[in-house]
């Protein structure tokens, strides 16, 4: 009954043609997730950029990773140009199951190595982690489990702080701007975190590649992951979040910085911005005059309050939102000079800075080391 079930999943039946004779074994799922896996190849993504030490670590602690039963795996370790040990440390890792592919991408920019990534992946689901992430030894189980079932299109994964970074005056908001779960709920309407998140075929067939004029490497800085989940979305594609499933960030200190936080909310408003005026055609009136209330209100906030902003480490939840709002007025003012980059909630850009490769399958392999 399960196998004949399953036959009537596309990837399953294909892979049934495919391995036809070959002896099926049952994947140790979640139990709601329980299908069954016909020689799957499952592909891993770290992408990367002059960040060799940091890569090395992450590295060490894949070496616990294993496959579900009857699935194998690719790491593809995608080098954005670097210019330090990255080819060194990559070398000097080999796994029992796994095979490691080192793929250089030489054009710069975080979008632009997550779309080498799915370009190249041969596998029928594809995990993004980054390069100062642990993950537990289940972790390609219990991310791919809701694709493998036909349960999910994209699988939004946990993740935590290391203990290390952990302050007493962190927030629900301090942790969700540093990248952490902890506090997201499914009622929330999240999205999925860039260091740990999955993506179906399916889902890498109707949306194409990350924008690379957001995340990290570009003036926005952030939200390439943000925007192509909602394209997704919009697009039908479902959404598994499985906030069990956690990785533990391990980021520099530096992040935890006020000067840091204010940079970021920079990057935030602005990306908030993009996506707003090219995919979503939001409506703005008054920006000129929102922007000069929010400035009043920011400099009245901070001399009330000015003993708040001699700390180092945090920032206070009000001028975090305040200076998120002001970027994003700011930079919402400067896209409206432009042409919009989409069709309204389209899931392929159509100008702009335009995405150098896709997820076209069956062509790939030409950067690898």
């Amino acid at each position: 009954m399960i196998l004949a079930l399953a036959l009537q999943m596309p990837i399953t039946r294909r892979l049934w043609q495919a391995n036809s004779g070959r002896e099926a074994a049952t994947a140790q799922f979640p139990r709601q997730y329980d299908c069954v896996i016909l020689r799957m190849l499952l592909s891993i993504a770290i992408c990367t950029r002059n960040r060799a030490l940091h890569l090395a670590q992450t590295l060490e602690a894949m070496r616990g990773l294993h496959c579900p039963i009857g699935a194998t795996a690719e790491l593809m370790v995608i080098d954005n140009a670097s210019t330090d040990g990255t080819a060194e440390a990559i070398r000097g890792f080999k796994h029992p199951q796994i095979e490691v592919r080192h793929i250089v991408e030489p054009h710069l920019g975080l979008s632009n190595a997550r779309n080498r990534a799915m370009y190249e992946a041969r596998g029928e689901c594809l995990l993004f982690t980054d390069d100062d992430v642990r993950v537990p030894p289940n972790w390609i189980e219990g991310m791919s489990a809701p694709h493998l079932a036909g349960k999910a299109d994209i699988t939004a994964g946990g993740v935590t702080l290391a203990r290390h970074l952990r302050r007493p005056w962190m927030g629900a908001t301090h942790l969700g701007y540093l990248a952490s779960t902890e506090h997201t709920s499914t009622e929330a309407h999240p999205w999925p975190v860039g260091a740990n998140m999955a993506l179906s075929r399916r889902a890498m067939e109707v949306v194409t590649a990350f924008d690379p004029e957001l995340g990290a490497g570009t003036a926005y800085g952030v939200g390439e992951e943000t925007l192509y989940h909602a394209q997704a979305e919009k697009a039908g594609l479902r959404t598994a979040f499985e906030w069990n499933v956690v990785v533990e960030h391990h980021f520099e200190p530096e992040r935890l910085k006020r000067d840091s936080f204010v940079a970021f909310a920079g990057k935030v408003g602005r990306s908030i911005a993009y996506r707003q005026y090219h995919w979503e055609y939001a409506e703005q009136p008054d920006l000129q005059a929102n922007l000069k209330l929010s400035q009043r209100y920011l400099a009245l906030k901070r001399i009330r309050y000015a003993v708040s902003l001699l700390q180092s480490e945090g920032i206070p939840l009000w001028e975090l939102a305040l200076l998120t709002e002001i970027a994003r007025l700011k930079q919402l003012i400067e896209e409206a000079k432009r042409q919009r980059n989409y069709n309204q909630f389209a899931p392929t850009k159509l100008r702009g800075t335009l995405p150098h490769v896709t997820s076209t399958r069956g062509m790939g392999g030409s950067g690898v080391e």
